[in-house]
């Protein structure tokens, strides 16, 4: 039972990981199956039919539609690789017009910084710091 579960999981691990390769590889091989059965079933009617003319070109449309399937899916897929790299424009045209306002005036303060306070402070200072500073002066021998 531990084991189908593990089974289970490792596939569901591998399905939402690597599910935008297996659907179009899946469809890739679906195509290249269909064009064999359907080149099989020509040459087969071919045979019954008698005349043996035209089965090179068989065999060239056969091939020239395998290689045209393989290459839709080598652009489909660097297509969708390029697309996980670089999720959307919009996402990059606001960055870089947050980059430009910085850019523009980088002393210039926000209309509402809720770190000002921070900023203003002299030296920052933990609980910590402060907790050892009390330590210290308790400590302390008077004079």
């Amino acid at each position: 039972m531990f084991s189908q579960l593990l089974k289970i999981l490792a596939a569901s691990f591998i399905w939402k990981k690597y599910k935008s390769t297996i659907l179009p590889a899946a469809c890739l091989f679906l195509y290249l199956w269909l064009v064999g059965i359907i080149h099989e079933d020509y040459l087969s009617y071919r045979e019954i039919d008698g005349a043996a003319g035209g089965l090179g070109l068989s065999f060239i449309i056969k091939w020239f539609a395998w290689i045209m399937g393989i290459a839709i899916f080598f652009f489909y897929d660097n297509f969708e690789r390029n697309k996980v790299k670089n999720p959307s424009r919009k996402s990059e045209k606001k960055q870089s017009t947050a980059s430009e306002n910085l850019s523009k005036n980088p002393n210039e303060k926000p209309k509402t910084d809720p770190f000002a306070a921070i900023r203003d402070k002299k030296t920052l200072r933990s609980k910590a710091d402060i907790a050892i500073d009390k330590k210290s002066i308790r400590n302390t021998p008077p004079d």
